[in-house]
């Protein structure tokens, strides 16, 4: 990270291991310019110009081209090339000399180096739509903010916000196989409502290629309708 100090009529640069001193002395354009309110401050061949991505005001060689944000070097005050400070490209992860958060595009500058954004971090960054949650992490939780259903963990993104209340709704949404049954839902799917597993079913028998509840029966090779065991006892013939 760059630290300025700037006293009286003397600036102080410091970048890594090297310290310049003195108002006025010519350094490295892909570094950084010292400060000037006129021309006078200058060295000779210098003259006081204004540089966007500096200090305001600072010494350049006569007939310097200013820095940019889109130069192709890391110079000015930016925290990488072409990106960081008051450019309005954030950097990439990797990148050395971050002051802030802002600088980086996972918002995290750590060791003043931006470090890449992950799922338990603290904050909201790569594809996630709340804090650590959705996107290509795990999904949210009820009142998460969200982009689509499949940020939420209940699959129902409502108005940006992950809802929980779409089981009573009269309505087939987020990953219900029929109205307000299968799915994420308690309430099983009745005879012949529409399923995708026969986990979605009261029968818990879903027609392979039809997708809707098969009523129980006492050879469908699942336990149910009340049988003590698959298929026997219960409606069904005594179990062996």
């Amino acid at each position: 990270m760059t630290s300025l100090n700037i006293n009286a009529n003397v600036l102080w640069v410091l970048l890594g291991s090297t310290l310049v001193v003195g108002c006025g002395d010519p350094i490295d354009l892909d570094v950084h310019r010292f400060a000037c309110e006129t021309t006078v401050d200058c060295a000779a061949g210098f003259t006081c110009e204004a540089d966007p991505l500096s200090l305001g005001m600072v010494c350049l060689p006569v007939g310097a081209t200013p820095a940019t944000c889109d130069d192709g070097r890391q110079n000015g005050l930016e925290a990488g090339t072409d990106c960081g400070s008051i450019c309005s490209v954030p950097c990439a992860s990797g990148t050395i000399i971050c002051a802030s958060a802002a600088d980086c595009e996972s918002g995290i500058c750590r060791d003043q180096t931006c470090i890449p954004a992950g799922c338990n971090d603290d904050v909201k960054n790569g594809t996630e739509s709340d804090v650590d949650c959705g996107g290509s992490c795990d999904p949210c939780g009820d009142g998460g903010t969200c982009g689509s259903n499949a940020d939420c963990d209940s699959a129902l993104c409502t108005g940006g916000f992950c809802d929980n209340d779409s089981c009573f709704d009269n309505i087939q949404n987020a990953n219900e196989s029929d109205v307000d049954c299968g799915g994420r839902c308690n309430e099983d799917c009745a005879d012949f409502k529409m399923c995708a597993k026969g986990q979605d079913c009261e029968s818990r028998v879903c027609h392979p290629d039809e997708f809707v509840c098969v009523p129980a029966s006492c050879d469908d090779g699942v336990r149910n309708a009340g049988e003590t065991d698959i298929d026997c006892g219960g409606p069904c013939e005594p179990c062996e």
